[in-house]
């Protein structure tokens, strides 16, 4: 069993149940991943970059691999976990493919939500630290989605803290 569960609210279990049901359903849910206290289930993993930051219409992305096998293991449990509430007409889109994944960090009004160190805009991401071959801390839960429009759902990352190659340096001096 996962440390991590997935559990409809009302309201979505009656919008599954019409999906199942044949009806049309417009809704996007969202479901977050809660631990065994029913609070989000925070995650620390070191991943290493497959490559530099990917900077695309949709946002900042890298790609990246789980350094720990642990770690991959947790995951794959956490995507049998989500997989398991969802309807079987829905198609399951696996996070990891592959063993490679891509981590989003979202941003808005040129300030990034995680809290990354060492800092950098997204307006300036040739200042990334995000390159190919960095060891990378995330924390972060993970949420899923379900889109019935498309018949699909699968997982996400909620990050919270990227901290790249150990973070800046600091030197603290005497006086």
């Amino acid at each position: 069993m996962s440390a991590v569960t997935f559990t409809l609210e009302p309201k979505q279990a009656r919008l599954q149940e019409s999906y199942e049901n044949g009806d049309t359903v417009e809704d996007l849910l969202f479901v977050e991943g809660r631990g065994e206290n029913k609070k989000p289930y925070r995650i620390t993993a070191v991943v290493e970059c497959l490559g530099d930051l990917i900077v695309g219409e949709y946002g900042h992305s890298f790609l990246c691999k789980f350094i720990d096998g642990a770690d991959a293991t947790l995951f794959e449990s956490i995507e049998d976990s989500a997989a398991s509430v969802i309807s079987t007409k829905l198609d399951f889109k696996p996070f990891i493919k592959d063993e490679k994944f891509f981590v989003k960090l979202p941003f808005k009004n040129d300030k990034y939500r995680a809290v990354i160190d060492p800092t950098f805009l997204p307006s300036q991401p040739e200042k990334c630290a995000i390159v190919r071959g960095s060891h990378v801390e995330l924390e972060f839960t993970t949420s899923m989605w379900v889109n019935f429009n498309n018949a699909a759902a699968g997982l996400f990352l909620n990050v919270s803290k990227v901290t790249i190659d150990g973070g800046k340096k600091r030197v603290v001096r005497k006086r």
